[in-house]
């Protein structure tokens, strides 16, 4: 097809070419054509002005290929691939390739053109305009889809220019614009949506319409705002609006601190629902609009967040400081493990706030910690680890676990401290709430304490108000609400116990939820296990044993389950010996309702007990 001074090859509907390579314009004097107006092509690679002149016209039909080079080394004569748009969805050409180099070569040139209807589609894994020649891509309409990088300007001696018009919608994993090479985007209408958009030292985005939509912005070029908007998280560099009228959009926790907004007086920053903005000052923008309950924070200041909050990920190095209704959830990119940092600390001052994540996220703070102030109730769930030894947990109001799914929730705790840390303190205020909906792990509201580097403590004092959700225990059920892993300490206890906001006997279903720690059946752990109301050694009995159990720790105080305590008040006294009572002689796995014969003996034993019965002190 390059024989003569011009060639033309088409294909038509139905009409299929399968090759290894196909060259338009392949030698030095050559000018081919290659016309695609249906049918199919397959092919390995095509080329498209090899090392002379050539042109595609694709105004129908499929080309797949594994990668496409518009002007391999054609020394300036031109090389361009047209794809012409159609009317309708179903008669569209469409593009499938591994690859689209244009301007390959240092003294090559292409062009590739996206026009004529709506209808087109390219995708492709990666797009270079200009790669070591020069490169243009023009996208009036249709659609282009890159997997991967699309780079404009990519080698030293490259230049390469993309522009974006209205409706044309270019999607791509990255937007590199400038890598070493001159590189240059125009976009005036359509929309681009990208992870990151970076801009090179030789790069200059010039933007006067449209939408561009980044979660990343890195400038180290130019980029002119003069039109349009502009919506990202993290903003990193210098962008002038040239005095325009246009918007920026703020999603998540949107890190505006390390950007120069030149000549934004006239410009709108719009801050998206659940969004926060960081900034180095006040006053860059002309007008700040909140599409939801908050809005920007300058850097350098105590953060307060109430009746609101945000979603995202990144680094607050801000004290934060929670009110009623303030809450954050640290969140991820799709399988992408991402933190949420509060380098600051977190307090929880007044009202109910919250603090829990989505998807591989974890919540990391610094300072102090997270603090729990007494009157404030705070929910927390997911992933929480403390980065240094000062930063701690510390509890003097009201924590509850936040469900992730619509099992109940968990929160996992991790120290990453290289010494001995705290990272778990309840005062004797605080208040432990949790919710069971059964005995499986996915159904109680659970803490789980690890360590990676050195032995982490946990200081256990206060109330835990357990709450039955519909939750029928029986027998021997346990519920491990407090796991601790190697290397993990926890101390105290907590000083009262209640269940549905009573005692922890359940009359209805004889049992008792005893609470233990460290107990033989869960070392080092703190669990919730029904068992026999009375019965302190839980050897599954009521008998003479507990009895004198409970005799000689009458009148204890801070007391547990196995100390004699069967009600959770904390105390060993009289509360407790209707339990012994009425379920003396009472034993699993059959409960016996009627005392057996020896049942009266046991009773004038204990009676015995009762009158001897001496004031224990209270336990240190």
């Amino acid at each position: 097809m390059n024989a003569a001074d011009a060639a033309k090859l088409t294909i038509a509907t139905g009409g299929q070419l399968k090759a290894e390579q196909i060259f338009v314009g392949e030698g030095a004097s050559d000018i081919g054509k290659l016309d695609i107006t249906g049918g199919a092509i397959v092919v390995d690679a095509e080329y498209i002005g090899h090392r002379g002149q050539g042109s595609v016209a694709h105004t129908g039909g499929s080309n797949t290929a594994g990668r496409i080079i518009v002007g391999k080394d054609n020394d300036g004569l031109g090389a361009t691939y047209t794809l012409t748009g159609a009317a309708s969805a179903g008669s569209a050409p469409v593009v499938n390739t591994g690859s689209i180099v244009i301007g390959d070569q240092d003294s090559s040139s292409g062009e590739f053109i996206i026009s004529g209807g709506s209808y087109a589609i390219v995708n492709s894994e990666a797009v270079v305009v200009g790669e070591h020649g020069e490169g243009v891509f023009t996208q009036q309409k249709g659609q282009l889809n890159v997997s991967g990088d699309l780079v404009i300007g990519k080698e030293s001696a490259s230049d390469g220019t993309y522009s974006l018009y209205s409706p044309g919608t270019l999607t791509t994993g990255n937007t590199i614009v400038g890598e070493d090479g001159e590189g240059a985007f125009y976009h005036s209408g359509g929309k681009l949506t990208t992870g990151t958009l970076s801009i090179g030292a030789n790069g200059h985005y010039v933007k006067t319409g449209g939408t561009t939509e980044a979660k990343d912005v890195e400038i180290a070029g130019e980029f002119l705002h003069m039109g349009g908007t502009l919506v990202s998280r993290e903003i990193v560099g210098e962008i002038d609006f040239v005095n325009s009228d246009s918007v920026v959009k703020a999603t998540g926790l949107a890190h505006f601190e390390n950007a120069t907004f030149t000549n934004a007086l006239n410009t709108e920053l719009l801050v998206d629902e659940e969004s926060l903005v960081l900034l180095s000052s006040a006053g860059q923008f002309g007008y700040v609009t909140p599409l939801g309950d908050l809005t920007t924070h300058v850097v350098g200041s105590t953060l307060a967040i109430g009746a609101g909050g945000f979603r995202g990920k990144g680094t607050i190095t801000d004290p934060v400081e929670l009110y009623d209704g303030g809450y954050a959830v640290a969140t991820s990119d799709p399988g992408i493990y991402r933190e949420l940092r509060f380098e600051g600390g977190v307090t929880a001052v007044s009202g109910e706030s919250s603090l829990s994540r989505k998807g591989l996220s974890l919540m990391v703070f610094g300072g102090q910690g997270l603090q729990i102030d007494s009157g404030a109730s705070l929910a927390i769930g997911g992933g929480v680890g403390f980065n240094s030894n000062s930063a701690k947990m510390n509890v003097d109001g009201e924590i509850s676990i936040v469900p992730l799914t619509s099992s109940q929730g968990a929160l996992y705790i991790k120290g990453d401290s290289n010494l001995t840390q705290t990272v778990l303190d309840f005062g004797s205020n605080a208040t432990l709430s949790l919710v069971a909906k059964g005995n499986d792990d996915s159904q109680y509201d659970r803490i789980e304490i690890e360590s990676t580097i050195a032995i982490v403590n946990a200081n256990l004092d206060g109330e835990l108000a357990i709450e039955l959700d519909s939750y029928d225990p029986s027998p021997r059920d346990l519920l491990r609400i407090i796991d601790a892993y190697d290397d993990v300490n926890i101390s105290g206890h907590f000083s009262t116990v209640t269940v549905d906001g009573g005692d922890t006997i359940l009359n209805s279903l004889d049992v008792a939820m005893a609470v233990l720690y460290d107990w033989s059946g869960a070392p080092g752990d703190v669990v919730v296990r029904a068992s026999l109301p009375g019965d302190f050694n839980l050897d599954d009995s009521v008998d003479p044993a507990d009895v004198a159990l409970w005799s000689t720790n009458f009148g204890l105080t801070n007391a547990t389950w196995v100390d004699g305590d069967a009600n959770g008040d904390g105390a060993v006294d009289m509360g407790d010996w209707g339990a012994l009572q009425l379920y003396l002689g009472s034993s699993w796995p059959s409960l016996l309702s009627v005392p057996e014969p020896s049942s009266a003996a046991m009773l004038l034993c204990c009676g015995t007990l009762l009158g001897s019965c001496r004031v224990a002190r209270k336990r240190a």
